[in-house]
């Protein structure tokens, strides 16, 4: 649960970096589409210790929504 809420928060307040969400957004569809959630959650793990572009956030939360269950 504490994984989670972390993972929530990282969403919602990304830390700044030079990643894009381009290659992310492709990764998590298909980790979804082949059924395992656990992939998708780990490549947006990934991306949120890297760090995100700035102008990138709103689409973060975007691919994460169907990760998250929004």
């Amino acid at each position: 649960i504490d994984a989670g809420a972390e993972l929530v928060e990282l969403v919602d307040a990304p830390p700044d970096g030079e990643d894009s969400v381009d290659d992310l957004f492709d990764a998590c569809e298909a980790a979804l589409d082949a059924g395992t959630p656990s992939v998708a959650i780990a490549q947006l793990s990934g991306i949120l210790a890297a760090g995100v572009r700035p102008t990138d956030v709103a689409r973060l939360a975007a691919v994460a929504a169907p990760i998250l269950g929004e």
